[in-house]
């Protein structure tokens, strides 16, 4: 068994060295990292005795998108990542391997390398701090969900995203001061898609996406200002909303989780029922293989409908049919693998509705 966890450990070293042959390599037992001029990345390695934490510095500007992937010959080895002032970014508590996140402050950070085991490792990390973009902001996605009027804007300032109940959308405005991230964080399943816009008075403003372990899915160095991710885990999240530009600018977030359309054991369909508020919008995902054939039926309101369907494709893009149609019921073959997003669209009053989703 030793000498399967040595392999193993071994083999990941060679991985992360061969994915960050730009990065220069050093051998260092704590002390200052300073990256060799025009590069954004290094390897440190060294050995620990168990029991033991190795104490290393770093600097960087905010904003910047910092990750670490630690390998270790037990696979034992954990990271802690704070600022010299004490604000915990990654607890050694929570045993990660890995970190990523853009910065909050300009200056130095703490990062410790702990080996919680009894035999001495051997261990080597991958420090990469890219440059801020200063790209104009983009879209990551071809995605196309329908976003009602605003008109229920929440003005706030980082905390918890939840959804009112049965909804799965959740629109926030806010002011983003220059040179700052403002954090959300959120609760969601394993499988489940995001999809997150930010617009504002700069155009500048863009998105990022972690996870409470320090996973980095999306670096805000990317200048996004669209995500859509497929959630890998069940667990918290974190949405950085951050300003690039030295002058404090306004946004508006929009917030996307649709619930996943599950079938049951040896069927095809599903019958689904909620409520919707006026002029808004309840989001489903489908995931189906080109060749089949997806059919959809709403039903609202008691003498005419109250709500319509929107279907269209997560990775094409494509509206195979929109909501200003007010058509109820959607049939057609579907011309590619990939999650489909059915929407329930309602305009001057709420309604409680009825929804049909078969696919064969």
């Amino acid at each position: 068994m030793k000498k399967i966890m040595v392999l193993i450990g071994v083999l990941g070293l060679i991985l992360m060295i061969a994915l960050s042959a730009a990065a220069q390599s050093t051998t260092m037992i704590g002390g200052s990292i300073r990256f060799a001029p025009g590069a954004t990345s290094q390897v440190i390695s060294g050995r620990l005795d168990g029991g033991v934490a190795v104490r290393y510095e770093f600097y960087a500007a905010a904003n910047q998108s910092a990750t670490i992937t630690l390998n270790s010959d037990t696979n034992a080895a954990v990271l802690g990542v704070k600022t010299l002032k004490g604000q915990v970014l990654l607890s050694l508590d929570a045993r990660s391997a890995t970190f990523g996140m853009p910065l909050p402050v300009s200056g130095g950070y703490e990062l410790l390398v702990y080996n919680p085991g009894q035999m001495a490792t051997n261990f080597s990390f991958l420090l990469s701090i890219p440059p801020i973009s200063t790209k104009p902001g983009q879209t990551a996605i071809p995605a196309n969900p329908y976003y009602p009027v605003p008109g229920s804007w929440q003005y706030r300032l980082g905390g918890t995203i939840q959804f009112a109940k049965g909804e799965t959308m959740t629109e926030i405005a806010g002011t983003s001061a220059g040179g700052t991230c403002t954090r959300y964080d959120f609760y969601a399943g394993n499988d489940y898609l995001l999809l997150a816009t930010v617009s504002s008075d700069n155009n500048r403003v863009n998105l990022g996406l972690s996870d409470n372990t320090g996973t980095l899915y999306v670096s805000n160095a990317n200048q996004f200002g669209t995500i859509r991710q497929i959630l890998s885990k069940a667990t918290k999240y974190n949405l950085d909303v951050c300003n690039p530009d030295a002058a404090a600018t306004g946004f508006r977030l929009t917030f996307v989780i649709p619930v996943r359309v599950r079938f049951a054991p040896n069927t095809n369909s599903a019958q689904l029922a909620g409520a919707v508020r006026a002029n808004g919008v309840v989001s489903y995902t489908a995931y189906a293989s080109a060749g089949q054939t997806m059919t959809v039926r709403l039903q609202s309101g008691t003498t005419q409908p109250n709500a319509f369907l929107r279907i269209s494709g997560i990775d094409d893009g494509v509206v195979y049919q929109d909501h200003t149609a007010k058509l109820t019921n959607w049939s057609g073959v579907l011309p590619r693998r990939q999650d489909y997003l059915i929407e329930v669209v309602s305009f001057q009053q709420a309604t409680n509705y009825s929804l049909s989703i078969q696919i064969y």
